[in-house]
C-alpha cells in the first residue's frame, strides 16, 4: 500500500529507517498496513459465514481449511513469515521463514548475531487463505562505532581560525 513500508523499530527515522546505532540483539520489524489483500478485505471471505433459514447447521462446514467461523486476518492476509540474513561483506548468520506469533499485531521480532558495519536483509511474507503471498525485503545497516573526526578546519570568511587534528 502507498505510504506504507516495513521498518526496523530501532532504526534511525533521520536515516529514513537505514541505519540502526544501538548495539540491539533484538529487533523489531514492523509492517502496519502494509499488506492489504483487497479482494478477500473488500468482499469479507473470511468473515463469519451467516445461516440460512432453509439449511440445516449440521450440513454447513464446521470443520477443515475454511469453516463457517471467522478467520483471524489482518487486511485479509492470515500468516506473516519473517526471514532475515546478515552479511559482513559475506553472509554470515541467517534465519529461515519464521511464522508470526500474532496475525493481528502487524510486526515480528527477530534476534540477529551481527556486528558493527553488517548488512541486515529482511524479507516479510505475507500469505493469504489460498497460501498465495506477497513479499518484500529491506535493507538495514548497523553502525555503533562512534563519530571520528581528523584534520578539521574551520573559517569564517577568509580567515582560518580553529584547527581540530582528532577527537
Amino acid at each position: 500500500m502507498a505510504g506504507k513500508r516495513i521498518i526496523v523499530e530501532q532504526a534511525s527515522k533521520e536515516t529514513n529507517y537505514t541505519w540502526i546505532s544501538v548495539n540491539d540483539i533484538t529487533l523489531k520489524v514492523s509492517w502496519m498496513d502494509r499488506f492489504i489483500n483487497f479482494r478477500h478485505k473488500q468482499n469479507h471471505w473470511l468473515d463469519n459465514v451467516g445461516s440460512l433459514s432453509d439449511v440445516v447447521s449440521e450440513y454447513d462446514d464446521h470443520f477443515g481449511k475454511r469453516s463457517v467461523d471467522e478467520i483471524s486476518n489482518a487486511h485479509g492476509v492470515v500468516r506473516f513469515e519473517v526471514k532475515y540474513e546478515v552479511y559482513s561483506p559475506a553472509l554470515s548468520a541467517q534465519q529461515a521463514y519464521t511464522p508470526t506469533s500474532d496475525i493481528l499485531s502487524q510486526f515480528g521480532h527477530i534476534n540477529v548475531p551481527w556486528n558493527d558495519g553488517n548488512r541486515l536483509d529482511i524479507t516479510v511474507r505475507a500469505f493469504d487463505i489460498l497460501e498465495k503471498f506477497a513479499e518484500e525485503t529491506i535493507v538495514v545497516y548497523k553502525d555503533v562505532s562512534p563519530p571520528r573526526i581528523e584534520n578539521l578546519w574551520l573559517s569564517r570568511g577568509d580567515n582560518v581560525n580553529i584547527s581540530v587534528h582528532s577527537i
